[in-house]
């Protein structure tokens, strides 16, 4: 399974980048910035995106929308997390094929998409 997390640079990414890994998946990272998240969805064709949503700076929300609406990106499965309460509503407005995971519950998340995720442990 390919996975793009979309994140800022850090500490909290490069957990990410390495969990997801370990559980044998290809993964590659970008900052949520535009156009370089949609470039790199556009080229890389993942499976799967995992968006980070956190308020700060707050541009997950908009790149978890910008996935779902053109042919080159719209297949891939947005996983968003650290989605703030508050921000719930906002999300599904704006991306509404995203899928809201608490971070906790992603390695199920992914394994419900792709069954062998996690497997090659």
């Amino acid at each position: 399974m390919k996975i793009l997390v979309i994140q800022e640079e850090g500490e909290s990414r490069d957990n990410l980048v390495s969990f997801l890994e370990s559980k044998g998946a290809e993964v590659v990272a970008t900052r949520p910035s535009w156009p370089g998240f949609f470039l790199k969805a556009k080229d890389e064709r993942p499976d799967v995106a995992v968006v980070d949503c956190s308020p700060d700076p707050g541009y997950g929300i908009e790149c978890a929308g910008y996935l779902g609406e053109t042919g080159f990106t719209n297949r891939i499965k947005v996983l968003a997390v650290n989605v703030a309460p508050h921000q719930t509503a906002r999300l599904k407005r704006r991306a509404p094929k995203a899928r809201i995971v608490p971070l906790d519950n992603l390695e199920q998340a992914l394994a419900e998409i792709d069954p062998a995720f996690g497997e090659s442990e």
